[in-house]
C-alpha cells in the first residue's frame, strides 16, 4: 500500500489593492496583500495549513512589508482595511538616503550602495 503525503509551502493573493507611494523607489503605485503558509497534503489533497504570514507587496518594485496577523486576517475575510505606514513598519524618522540606481534604502554615511555598488 502506498501513502503519498507532502509538506509544502504556498501563497495566496488576497485580492487587496490600495494606492501607495513607495518609500523604497518613491513611485506612486499600489499595494497588494499576500498570505504565505505551509501545508500538509495527503494524496495531493491539502489537509491543513499553518505558519500563516501576511505581507503587503508594492507593485512598482515588488518590495514586501510584513503586516500583523490581525490585519491580514481582516483582509482575508473581506473587511475593508486601509494600511498606513505604521502598519507596514515604515519609519520616516530615520535619516537614510535612497540609491538612485536600484532604490535601496541606504544609510546616509555610505558613499556606495551596498546592494548594487553604484556611487551615491
Amino acid at each position: 500500500m502506498f501513502i503519498i503525503w507532502s509538506l509544502s509551502s504556498g501563497s495566496k493573493d488576497l485580492l487587496f489593492n490600495q494606492p501607495f507611494i513607495c518609500p523604497t523607489c518613491k513611485n506612486y503605485s499600489s499595494l497588494s496583500a499576500v498570505m504565505t503558509y505551509s501545508y500538509f497534503s495527503l494524496f495531493f489533497i491539502p489537509l491543513f495549513k499553518w505558519n500563516r504570514k501576511y505581507c503587503a507587496v508594492s507593485n512598482c518594485c515588488r518590495h514586501a512589508y510584513e503586516i500583523s496577523p490581525d490585519l491580514g486576517k481582516n483582509i482575508r475575510n473581506g473587511v475593508r482595511v486601509i494600511l498606513t505606514d505604521t502598519d507596514l513598519g515604515i519609519d520616516h524618522t530615520e535619516t537614510s538616503a535612497f540609491c538612485v540606481n536600484c532604490g535601496n534604502a541606504v544609510d546616509s554615511a555610505f558613499d556606495f550602495c551596498p546592494k548594487c555598488g553604484s556611487k551615491l
